[in-house]
């Protein structure tokens, strides 16, 4: 076999255009402007901004964000921006200015380190086959970018949170039709008498029976009345709050979506030409016949090099398979033969199937999260879950928990993807990234199961709470019942999270020294 015939198997799914038409370069300003809105066309021009120029946008973003949270106090308290930059800053300053300084040194270093693990988490999504550096530093580069976006965030949020507080300040100003009720307290529990007579006892007994019913009717009466007074407030004065955060929580997936389709962005990229090696052993077999055995390890060499070697996940190939086969290999394979999975990721094909297959699974973590929240407050509560006031958990807490855990699990995926892809990497001197953020992908049949087994372990973690199960640990040893109860949670969830990252790390193993 020549070694043009072997170069050209080796490349042919690393091809890539060296230039990309209608992206000509945008300064960094014009992330306060389309990042939000076009996250994707404003990664495709900025693609080449310098790193300074993209910290600097940063830094002036957050910059506006302090000024315009300061602006919004002001509104909302009826203040300018000079006084409360005075009264409520600049004071501190002068009472302690080292206490001061150190505060705000820790915040921008809180602030900075949360933008660096950002970074972090989106670097599979946007890798490829290059330097690690240059995944790096793409994914540096538009998440600094990105940090424009928490001038339109909190600009949304603060004017809700503004609107909500005069709108119940002007209806409380107004005289109620039912006032707020006020707690009534019981007479004191009846004394029970020392060396007590039969008659005494009796009596001690029915006494404390008479108080016992005039707490739970003062307890009753005070909740009913509760009840009557949320209820006649209006629609937007009882649940204002639970709006805005539930905004807040979409904002916060907008946020999240613009980043992850920036940072995903198609980008060109020069490819890498490597000397083809034994996928088994890495031995190079430039030299080698196509008929022969790897010198090393004693391999075919079409097992490394042939027309069949990495075809590609099924799912990539649901076309030719199928869809209902595809997605059924796809969802198994990673899970019962890691190792043989990871025999068939190319490492620098472009195609991004795995993406969607990931995102396709998030839907379902989302109703396990939510249904799980229900169900843990019906069997923490002795109440009814669909009277109005409490309703809140089905239409409020429920979906916000639910889009919270979606998009956990979306970055745990990427972050073990991290992990697992930069230790490979320094190990192997390969960006193996591009591997690890496909294998993870695919691993979401994995990490569905995963959450639906924590939800219901957290179901039946409330249910033992609620019978009080924990409580026996609690005098002869001293455990806290809360630690005990979050134990019996966390630890079957992390041990099953490890699993997850070790099917990880054996499929990225077999992509070690691949060729395509």
């Amino acid at each position: 076999m020549s070694d043009s015939t072997l170069r050209i198997i080796v490349d042919r799914d690393c091809e890539r255009p060296d230039t990309q038409t209608g992206s000509l370069p945008w300064p960094g300003m014009m992330a306060f402007l389309t990042a939000w809105l076009l996250p994707a066309t404003t990664a495709r021009h900025t693609r080449t901004l310098p790193l300074l120029h993209a910290y600097g946008v940063h830094l002036l973003a957050g910059v506006a964000t302090f000024l315009l949270i300061v602006a919004l106090v002001g509104i909302d308290e009826r203040r300018d921006v000079t006084t409360v930059l005075a009264n409520d800053i600049l004071r501190e300053f002068d009472r302690d200015w080292q206490e001061a300084l150190l505060i705000t040194m820790l915040v921008v270093f809180l602030v900075e380190g949360g933008f660096l693990a950002l970074a972090l988490v989106v670097l599979p999504w946007g890798a490829a086959d290059e330097p690690l550096r240059s995944s790096w530093a793409h994914a540096l580069r538009h998440t600094w970018l990105h940090s424009t976006h928490a001038l339109p965030a909190v600009l949304i949020i603060g004017l809700l949170v503004i609107g909500n507080d005069h709108m119940g300040r002007a209806y409380n100003s107004r005289p109620q039709t039912i006032p707020v009720p006020t707690f009534t307290m019981p007479p004191a529990a009846p004394t029970p008498p020392l060396n007590p007579t039969t008659q005494q006892s009796n009596d001690y007994q029915k006494a404390f029976a008479d108080w016992q019913k005039q707490v739970n009717d003062t307890s009753r009466q005070y909740t009913e009345a509760w009840r009557t007074y949320h209820q006649s407030r209006p629609f937007l004065i009882r649940y204002g709050e639970v709006f805005v955060v539930q905004i807040g929580f979409f904002v916060g997936v907008w946020v999240l979506w613009a980043l992850f389709r920036a940072v995903g962005a198609a980008r060109p990229i020069a490819p890498i030409q490597r000397p083809p090696t034994c996928e088994f052993c890495g031995y190079n077999l430039v030299a080698t016949p196509s008929n022969s055995r790897c010198p090393e390890c004693g391999e075919l060499v079409a097992a490394s090099l042939g027309p069949s070697v990495r075809p590609g996940p099924a799912w990539e190939r649901r076309q030719d398979l199928g869809t209902l086969r595809a997605w059924w290999e796809t969802e198994s394979q990673p899970i019962l033969s890691p190792g043989r999975f990871g025999r068939t990721v190319r490492v620098c094909s472009l195609n991004m199937a795995h993406r969607l297959f990931l995102v396709g699974h998030l839907p379902i973590v989302f109703v396990a999260a939510g249904a799980a929240t229900v169900l843990s407050s019906l069997a923490m509560s002795s109440g009814s879950l669909w009277e109005e006031d409490d309703g809140i958990i089905l239409w409020g807490v429920a979906p916000m928990l639910g889009i919270t855990s979606a998009a956990a699990c979306l970055a745990l995926a990427m972050l073990a993807a991290a992990f697992v892809g930069l230790i490979h990497t320094l190990h192997q001197k390969r960006n193996l990234l591009p591997a690890t953020a496909k294998i993870g992908s695919y691993l979401a049949g994995y990490l569905t199961l995963w959450v639906c087994f924590a939800s219901a372990w957290c179901v039946l973690t409330c249910m033992l709470i609620k019978a009080r199960v924990f409580n026996v640990w609690r005098r002869p040893y001293g455990i806290p019942e809360e630690f005990l109860a979050f134990s019996f949670w966390a630890g079957p969830t992390l041990a099953g999270f490890l699993v997850y990252v070790v099917l990880l790390w054996k499929a990225t193993s077999s992509t070690r020294h691949a060729n395509n």
